[in-house]
């Protein structure tokens, strides 16, 4: 089903006003899930993954964390802030237009609860140092798991309120066969698998400099190449693998 579909039939069951609310939050949430969920495949696979970035690209690495961070930050806020007007797309709306159903209400309101409970420290960071930039960091720091916490509230309010009107529960995950950070860093680990098998092969014990040219020049006549020709290729592959070599602190001779 289309969101305009998914919209209308909320619209149809709930009302214009209450339908395109709990429509346009569930859309922001799973937005902001999907952000969290490339950020945990990027980040929060352990320390070889974040290793491998950073011998890729230290400072873009960082840049890449810390944007996404604020992505995060900023999506969660959203999700929970409060707006008199009724006009922000924001979780803290849906129970007002809860009428029908005192139990229901009050479960949501509940959930609604905790999700800004968990958001208070990523509030205080966007006010104080994304939206704007006081003299002092603030405390206290913004925790991944608090963000996943405040997220999982705004599902359980979006869950509670599935199953009242239409009796079936909403997942906790947002499936894309795209996954764009899957595809990126596979592509990048068979990169730099190929770049330093290619290495391997060119000088097995790592003794030459990346410009050795007698050494690139001796590889590149065993495999039929043109030396004249595809020299600096070879030279600027080579001095790819040494810096990811570096980076990573890999034996080239484990490669075998």
């Amino acid at each position: 089903m289309t969101s305009d579909k998914t919209k209308q039939k909320y619209i149809d069951k709930l009302g214009p006003d209450f339908g395109e609310m709990l429509h346009d939050v569930e859309e922001e949430w799973s937005y902001v899930l999907l952000r969290y969920q490339e950020f945990m495949d990027l980040f929060g696979k352990g320390e070889k993954r974040v290793a491998f970035l950073n011998a890729l690209s230290p400072a873009f690495a960082l840049d890449l964390q810390v944007e996404l961070s604020n992505a995060l930050i900023l999506g969660l806020c959203r999700l929970t802030d409060k707006d008199i007007r009724n006009q922000s797309v924001s979780v803290c709306h849906l129970p007002g237009f809860i009428r029908d159903n005192t139990v229901l209400k009050a479960e949501v309101s509940c959930h609604v609860a905790r999700a800004q409970t968990y958001a208070e420290a990523a509030r205080v960071r966007r006010n104080k140092w994304i939206a704007h930039r006081d003299k002092v960091r603030p405390d206290p720091a913004v925790t991944y798991e608090d963000i996943k916490a405040g997220l999982d509230a705004v599902y359980a309010a979006l869950n509670a309120m599935a199953m009242g009107y239409w009796k079936h529960f909403i997942a906790n995950e947002v499936i894309s066969r795209q996954m764009p950070t899957v595809r990126f860093v596979a592509c990048l680990e068979s990169l730099v698998e190929g770049v330093i098998y290619i290495e391997s092969r060119i000088d097995p014990k790592g003794e030459s400099e990346p410009f050795d040219d007698e050494v690139s020049r001796a590889f590149l006549r065993r495999i039929g190449g043109d030396p004249s020709a595809d020299l600096v290729i070879l030279q600027r592959l080579r001095m790819a693998a040494k810096t990811i070599k570096e980076g990573l602190d890999l034996d080239v001779s484990q490669l075998d």
